[in-house]
């Protein structure tokens, strides 16, 4: 048994960045957090791995995995944030070759084009640390002599890691000249539009 939550904040790069959030199959938001409850009732809060996911200033994805074993549980939850943070990463660097290329009269990038970026970005989040793990147990509602485990994991890489992998590709597949400050901020600002349409999209549908 497992289910996923994936939460990836969108940073402002100054010395990293950017954001995503998963698929709708098998996953949900995980803004609720952790209830804890006294006489008031149950106080809803992020736990501690999210929370650093949101600091602005890094480039962080946060997931939560369930599963009947812990270790797995969190190495699930590395994986599905590393995969959503690589989706983002390639989204913001995809829209932004495409808006320089095509300021030199190139058009947008092949399918190909992309899953070569997507290829050197996976590779490059491979090396992705995790700074914060957290676990949580509670009994498996199906079987009451078995637990189910909850990991909760942060990850993260510098944007410095990103810039200097993509302009260390043979072929970036960028035609326009131009400073790789400009296309550093250009970047930036995609990742942010990204990220804001799919916490709109997530909003809509009800997570």
């Amino acid at each position: 048994m497992k289910k996923t939550i994936i939460y990836i904040a969108m940073i402002a790069i100054g010395s990293a960045t950017i954001t995503g959030c998963g698929s709708k199959q098998g996953v949900s938001r995980g803004d609720q957090g952790v209830s804890r409850g006294d006489h008031r009732g149950a106080k809803v809060e992020k736990d501690a791995c999210q929370t650093m996911a949101e600091e602005l200033e890094f480039f962080r994805a946060w997931a939560e995995a369930e599963s009947a074993s812990s270790q797995f549980a969190r190495d699930r939850a590395a994986t599905v944030a590393r995969n959503e943070l690589a989706s983002s990463v390639v989204a913001g660097l995809v829209s932004t070759i495409n808006i320089f290329n095509s300021e030199v009269g190139v058009g947008e990038l092949t399918q190909s084009a992309q899953q070569d970026i997507l290829t050197n970005v996976n590779e490059l989040l491979r090396g992705s640390r995790v700074i914060c793990s957290e676990t949580y147990v509670k009994p498996d509602p199906k079987d009451n002599t078995k637990n189910i485990f909850t990991g909760s994991v942060c990850v993260e890489v510098s944007e410095r890691s990103i810039t200097d992998m993509f302009f260390g590709m043979r072929d970036n597949h960028l035609k326009a000249q131009i400073q790789r400050e400009d296309f550093i901020n250009r970047t930036r600002d995609e990742r942010q539009k990204h990220e804001q349409r799919r916490r709109e999209q997530l909003e809509r549908e009800g997570f």
